[in-house]
């Protein structure tokens, strides 16, 4: 799991990341991410997830699919405390889930993050 200070929270951050530049998109979800600024001090990274009720009517389903891109994004982040790259152009995210988004595992749904990160 992302820690707390990690999970973005407010309202008006979510509403300027949805403006930001969309990184990535694919079958599953969409990434939107604000870009850090020439001289911006140092904010950490957060993420956000949004998952509506077009995605499945169960909170319990849509709580579990924010809890594996929480999960993915946290084994990334791991990874990238070694590689100083993706992280230090991005300061937030938010990752928005298809309404007709198919069935994913946990390997495939990494996989897919990871692409990002790649960029």
């Amino acid at each position: 799991m992302l820690a707390p200070r990690q999970r973005l929270k407010s309202p008006g951050r979510f509403r300027a990341a949805l403006r930001g530049v969309r990184l990535h998109s694919c079958a599953w979800f969409m990434v939107l991410a604000l870009p850090r600024r020439e001289g911006e001090a140092t904010r950490a990274f957060q993420a956000g997830f949004v998952v509506s009720k077009k995605v499945d009517k169960r909170a319990v389903v849509r709580n579990r699919i924010k809890r594996q891109l929480r999960h993915a994004l946290r084994q990334l982040l791991q990874q990238e405390e070694s590689a100083s790259g993706w992280l230090g152009r991005w300061h937030t995210w938010v990752v928005l889930v298809k309404p007709a988004c198919p069935p994913w595992t946990y390997a495939q749904l990494f996989a897919e993050l990871a692409k990002q990160t790649t960029r």
